[in-house]
C-alpha cells in the first residue's frame, strides 16, 4: 500500500480536533443563522400563501358579489322592459278605444244628420204636396173637373214645379 494511504494517529487527532471545531464554529456562527433565515423565509412564505389565500377568498366573495348585482341588474332590465312592454299595450288599448269611440261618435252625428235632411226633404215634399193639392183644389173650386182636365192639371202643376222661377 503507498504512504499517503497509511493512517497516522497523530494526523487523526488534529484532523477530529479540527472537525469538532469546525463543527462548533459552524453550529454556533453559521448553522444557527442559516437555520433563523430558513425559519424566517419559511414564516415569511407561510405569511404569503395566507395573505395570497385570503386576497383569493376575496376576489370569490367579490366575483360572487358581482355575479348577484349583474343577475340582479337582468332582472331589472327585464321587469322594465316587460313594464314598458305594458305600458305599450295599454296605451294602444287606450287609442283603439278612443278611435272606437270617435267613430261611433261620428257614425252617430253622420245617422242624425242624415235623419235630419230625410226630415227636411220630407217636410218639403209635405209642403209641395200640400201647395199642389191647394192649387189644385182652387182650380178644381173655379170649375168642375173631368178626369181628363184632372189629368191635364195634374201634369200642369207637375210642370210648374220643374220649372224653376215659374209660379
Amino acid at each position: 500500500m503507498p504512504e499517503f494511504f497509511k493512517p497516522e494517529p497523530g494526523l487523526m487527532i488534529w484532523t477530529i480536533i479540527s472537525f469538532l471545531i469546525f463543527l462548533f464554529l459552524m453550529g454556533r456562527f453559521a448553522i444557527g443563522p442559516i437555520l433563523d433565515m430558513l425559519e424566517k423565509r419559511k414564516k415569511t412564505i407561510e405569511e404569503n400563501l395566507s395573505k395570497a389565500e385570503e386576497a383569493r377568498q376575496e376576489a370569490e366573495r367579490l366575483f360572487a358579489e358581482y355575479q348577484a348585482q349583474l343577475e340582479k341588474a337582468k332582472l331589472e332590465a327585464q321587469a322594465i322592459i316587460e313594464e314598458g312592454r305594458k305600458v305599450g299595450e295599454k296605451i294602444k288599448a287606450e287609442a283603439l278605444e278612443e278611435a272606437r269611440n270617435e267613430t261611433e261618435q261620428l257614425k252617430r252625428k253622420a245617422l242624425h244628420a242624415i235623419e235630419l235632411e230625410r226630415d227636411r226633404a220630407l217636410a218639403e215634399i209635405r209642403e209641395r204636396a200640400a201647395d199642389i193639392s191647394i192649387d189644385l183644389a182652387s182650380r178644381i173650386l173655379k170649375r168642375t173637373i173631368t178626369k181628363k182636365d184632372h189629368e191635364a192639371l195634374i201634369i200642369e202643376v207637375l210642370s210648374k214645379e220643374n220649372r224653376p222661377g215659374e209660379n
